[in-house]
């Protein structure tokens, strides 16, 4: 039997000695160890330099020499996001809104809540939870909606409903706590300037 240490190997390909490269600075006689791309367009071929050139080589590049300043602007800004495509934040999903509130809608019970009016059709869709849909139809508003038209419904709704004006009665009192609460829904996913 033979024993395992004669079985001859090949060496790896980084223990196989290579004759020695020059320098490819000119006039140099070192020994080019380290790798150097030729220049910013080309960045897969390489010069190999000694330790000394590939200091002052790395000290001389440039890679934005060859770029205007609208150039490297724009360099910059593809590079901040790895060159992939981006959007204004929203901007892909608007068009999803009305679509997801329909299929949300098949999993809640009643019409109401699910933002249908009394006719069965489908109103305020962008609105997908069903509590701004709610709040929306106890303010009686559509969407796009201000917050100038949401505070000046809110003040007639609040001067309808206040118990002191409605000689404390206990209806109008839990009307106004249900305002109030949409008041807060609706004011919360306003997008105010």
């Amino acid at each position: 039997m033979k024993d395992r240490r004669s079985i001859p190997l090949d060496a790896l390909p980084w223990e196989k000695e290579e004759g020695t490269r020059p320098c490819d600075h000119e006039g140099c006689t070192g020994e080019g160890l380290y790798q150097a791309p030729c220049a910013p367009d080309n960045l897969e071929t390489f010069y190999w330099l000694c330790l000394d050139h590939v200091r002052s080589y790395n000290k001389a590049w440039n890679f934005f020499a060859h770029m205007s300043p609208a150039e490297i602007e724009i360099y910059n800004r593809g590079d901040t996001v790895g060159w992939r495509p981006s959007w204004p934040l929203g901007e892909r999903m608007a068009h999803m809104e009305a679509a997801w509130s329909r299929f949300s809608d098949s999993f809640t019970p009643d019409a109401e809540s699910r933002g249908y009016n009394d006719a069965g059709s489908p109103s305020n869709l962008h609105w997908a939870d069903a509590t701004q849909a709610k709040a929306l139809n106890l303010f009686d508003l559509q969407s796009p909606l201000t917050l100038e038209q949401l505070k000046i419904r809110y003040k007639e709704l609040v001067k309808r409903y206040h118990p002191d004006t409605n000689g404390g009665d206990k209806e109008s009192e839990e009307r106004l706590k249900q305002v109030n609460e949409a008041y807060g829904v609706l004011k919360s996913f306003i997008c105010t300037p």
